[in-house]
């Protein structure tokens, strides 16, 4: 189950002037004709480009698989239950959806009905987007395909994640702050509502006590994905239980970088081991400097 306190990234705009957006609003929450676009044929169009954004960044990401584990390891990814759990991060649309759309809550049909749903939202993003993948729908696939799942209760186990970091913000949703002395820059569609006040320590003063500095910002996945979609990379974890007991495992995970490992972190959870994996892969590829983020 994907962790539901965790970022979710923001629904991308439908709109521009290459749809129009009162005949995909019909088509998306209403069983009304809509003289361009039907339900039914959005949804096909959002599971194609679903699949296609995922299986690009399987063969990228994971070199050392053939055709049909790429086959395999996407119809995972893009599995019904996940697209619903996916949904589950926006209640407000999905339920704008039900209530539009008149489904009854004791219908048998809900879950098909709203994968279909989520999919055909996908589908009205390609068309938005001049029926292209990138950048909008590719970052926004990513990043849900990115969040972070829950973690084994008791049994040790080697494990192997091709896509498993929390996301990163998309559109409105609220970003880290960048350190005014790191070389990390935002780019769009992100942006802020949210940031952390990083302020260079003051100059050490011999005939006094030194100015008191701001902590430095801890290094997270969230920043991780940022990093990986402004440089166009694509980030995986291998994560190792090393040892622990059940109820306080360690982890060792590395961090790989278009199937080359560039860091490795070790932690309580999976998520702090990635999140130094990460950080450590980071510097070395000259993303930010080392002492900007703990």
């Amino acid at each position: 189950m994907i962790l539901k306190d965790g970022l979710a990234p923001s629904l991308p705009t439908i709109g521009g002037r290459n749809v129009d957006v009162k005949d995909l609003a019909l088509a998306l929450y209403t069983h009304r004709p809509s003289s361009t676009y039907r339900r039914d044929r959005l949804a096909e169009l959002g599971k194609m480009a679903l699949g296609l954004v995922v299986t690009d960044h399987l063969f990228i990401s994971q070199t050392s698989f053939d055709g049909e584990q790429i086959e395999s390891k996407r119809d995972s990814v893009v599995a019904d239950e996940t697209i619903l759990q996916w949904l589950d991060l926006y209640p407000d649309e999905k339920q704008r959806f039900l209530e539009r759309d008149g489904v009854s809550a004791s219908s048998s049909d809900i879950p098909k009905e709203l994968c279909a749903f989520f999919l055909s939202y996908m589908g009205a993003v390609y068309l938005s987007q001049g029926r292209s993948i990138r950048p909008v729908l590719e970052d926004w696939v990513l990043e849900l395909v990115n969040l972070e799942r829950d973690e084994p209760s008791d049994e040790p186990s080697t494990e192997s994640s091709s896509v498993d970091p929390p996301p990163p913000s998309y559109a409105s949703a609220p970003p880290l702050a960048t350190p005014p002395s790191s070389p990390v820059q935002r780019r769009e569609p992100f942006s802020s509502s949210t940031s952390i006040n990083h302020t260079s320590p003051g100059l050490h003063s011999p005939d006094g006590p030194s100015p008191r500095s701001e902590p430095v910002p801890k290094f997270t996945l969230e920043l991780a994905n940022q990093l990986q979609g402004q440089n166009r990379a694509y980030l995986t974890y291998q994560d190792v239980r090393e040892g622990g007991s059940a109820h306080q495992p360690e982890w060792l995970a590395q961090c790989l970088v278009n199937g080359i490992e560039k860091g490795r972190g070790t932690g309580k959870s999976k998520k702090n081991a990635r999140e130094r994996a990460a950080r450590e892969a980071s510097i070395q590829l000259g993303w930010i400097k080392e002492s900007d983020w703990s």
